[in-house]
């Protein structure tokens, strides 16, 4: 039992600040958020979910790639502020994603 972690592969974990510039583009509008200054506590500058232990008992890796991740997301957002249907929205996402075949290294955008 225990908790489990399904995260990204290492070539695809990126700064909260890449994050937020990302989502911002894919919004498409005008997304604004203020970075407040002065004391505040501290916030990691990088997040990343430890998934070996899916990896290693449920044979796990992603499916998507971190932008394609963030761009179903963020349409899944935008669906949801347009007051659309969601949960034929999230059915059609899930039915998209369980068609995809596990990425490869090869679509490694760094390499």
């Amino acid at each position: 039992c225990g908790s489990w972690n399904f995260g990204p592969r290492d070539f695809d974990i990126k700064p909260v600040s890449w994050i937020l510039d990302k989502f911002t583009e894919y919004w498409e509008e005008k997304f604004l958020f203020d970075i407040e200054k002065g004391e505040k506590p501290h916030e990691a500058s990088l997040l990343k979910l430890d998934s070996s232990k899916a990896n290693m008992l449920l044979d796990f890796s992603p499916k998507l790639n971190i932008e394609k991740a963030l761009s179903i997301t963020v349409d899944w957002y935008k669906a949801y502020k347009n007051k659309e249907d969601m949960n034929s929205f999230t059915l059609e996402q899930i039915k998209y994603y369980e068609g995809l075949s596990h990425f490869s290294e090869s679509e490694n955008p760094i390499k």
